[in-house]
């Protein structure tokens, strides 16, 4: 059992790892790069919807497809409440997400009684739909779009400032705290009693509910929080462009965030981050596969699938606990055979026995689970 020390450790550990998240964001948010900067802020914004992606998923065990059109509604919400009705940015963000709730919602309770690919399809068919009716409508600026004219206005650390609408840093340093906030929030969630339910209703719904978990109450829990992420993520990203129009939250829009969350390692809480990072470097910086991206990166998710599974978070868990597992197994080995040299009795007349048989190597070797 863990005791309050080590409680203790690990929470101070993770306060540095923010404290020094933070930090880092601050340091690249006062860099002259604009090209750095635009990549900084697009890599957060991705990250932030494809953690929808994962929180559903990767924690709830449900493959939806709706995130994609939660983050349009949340969008083009922000854009009508902000253009046509001159709220200001941070009330239309309340408002873009709670309608991004509401229909996250209201697809959740559908889709909840269906599970596998039946669920996947639903969510998909609800996603289409909606992007598929806001062309008709006026509000919505059809299918030429809105302008969004964010203004989130100004940030003060120490004795700096940010103007957050501004690419010269402040956009860049908006997204990236609203990341890492939601971030935190997530790890939270993981480690409090509605997260392991939905850990255990991913890995066994029938074991789950034998242990009074109600699962359907809990996939619909992990469904809307899913929504309140892809509305945010949704109108930082219509921040990020200036103007959205139906277009950008299309199939390959899909693709693209499934991409990212099996490349960084679906259920582990960096793996979007990681995911979204690489892609967009390999695409808006690099220019990785120019006008067939779609393609090479639809080909590079079958080949992450086939090999790497658990993607590059899992490969990395897989590969730290192989080291501890040989570390210890060495160390137990080193133990045993000094235990067993002549004279190192208490008397010095021969070996240590053995108390019984349950001292050895396959004893001292710590076992892992693989938890993320």
């Amino acid at each position: 059992m863990t005791s309050a020390a080590d409680r203790r450790q690990a929470v101070r550990k993770s306060g540095l790892v923010w404290l020094g998240a933070a930090v880092v964001i601050v340091a690249v948010g006062r860099s002259s790069n604009l090209e750095i900067l635009n990549v900084g802020a697009l890599t957060a914004i991705w990250a932030l919807w494809s953690s929808s992606l994962n929180v559903v998923w990767g924690y709830g065990g449900d493959f939806s497809m709706a995130q994609i059109g939660l983050g349009a509604v949340g969008a083009y919400m922000e854009a009508v409440l902000v253009t046509h009705y001159g709220w200001p940015f941070w009330a239309a963000l309340g408002g873009a997400v709670g309608a991004a709730v509401v229909v996250g919602f209201v697809i959740g309770v559908v889709a909840a009684r269906l599970s596998g690919f039946y669920f996947s399809i639903m969510t998909l068919a609800f996603g289409l739909a909606l992007l598929a009716l806001v062309p008709t409508l006026a509000i919505t600026g059809q299918s030429t779009g809105l302008p969004t004219n964010i203004a989130p206005g100004t940030i003060r650390i120490g004795g700096l400032e940010w103007n957050l609408a501004s690419r010269r840093g402040g956009y860049f340093l908006l997204c990236a705290l609203v990341l890492v906030v939601v971030l935190f929030l997530v790890a939270r969630l993981v480690k409090s009693p509605r997260g392991r339910a939905m850990v255990a209703v991913r890995e066994d719904p029938v074991l789950a509910t034998s242990v009074a978990i109600d699962v359907g109450r809990t996939r619909l829990v992990a469904f809307v929080l899913g929504a309140v992420i892809a509305g945010i993520a949704g109108v930082l990203y219509g921040g990020y462009l200036g103007f959205i129009f139906p277009s950008l939250f299309t199939f390959s829009a899909i693709i693209t965030m499934i991409v990212q969350v099996v490349l960084g390692g679906r259920g582990f809480l960096i793996g979007p981050l990681i995911g979204a990072a690489i892609y967009v470097v390999l695409t808006d910086w690099v220019r990785f596969g120019g006008q067939y991206s779609d393609g090479v990166f639809g080909l590079l998710l079958v080949v992450i699938i086939l090999f790497a599974p658990k993607g590059l978070c899992g490969l990395g868990a897989d590969a730290i606990d192989a080291f501890r597992r040989r570390r210890e197994a060495g160390r137990a080995g080193t133990s045993l055979a000094s235990g067993n040299q002549p004279g190192s009795g208490p008397t010095g007349t021969g070996p240590i026995a053995p108390a019984s048989d349950d001292v050895g190597p396959h004893h001292s070797v710590v076992q892992t689970d693989g938890t993320r």
